[in-house]
């Protein structure tokens, strides 16, 4: 399912940012999901709706291994158009974590909107 998928950045010199892509449906839909995944920390929003609540998403995980990815229903938050909005930060595979962390655990990690 993710073969098409392609990773998206943001410069390495900034610690976090915003991605936002606008849809126009052209018929009626029945159910619409999300998949999401990043390298450090994101909130996603549909049409200004908060999707997940988890603060830490995507969790951790040995990113030389496996990245983890989530899967969100927003069929209720569609209507005839679709805005997505992820805030999307540096984390556990891509930023300094707390005081103790001495900076990027991976060379180069980009952080993703599927």
């Amino acid at each position: 399912m993710f073969e098409t998928a392609r990773w998206i950045t943001y410069p390495s010199e900034i610690s976090c940012c915003t991605f936002k892509k606008d849809f126009e449906l052209e018929k009626p839909i029945k159910k619409v999901t999300a998949y999401i995944t990043s390298m450090g920390w994101y909130l996603l929003s549909i049409n200004g709706n908060l999707v997940n609540t988890d603060v830490f998403a995507p969790g951790y995980t040995s990113y030389t291994h496996r990245v983890q990815y989530q899967e969100y229903d927003i069929t209720k938050f569609v209507d005839n158009s679709l805005m997505v909005s992820v805030k999307a930060a540096d984390g556990w595979g891509g930023g300094k974590l707390f005081a103790l962390s001495r900076g990027k655990y991976y060379n180069y990690f980009p952080y993703s909107l599927i």
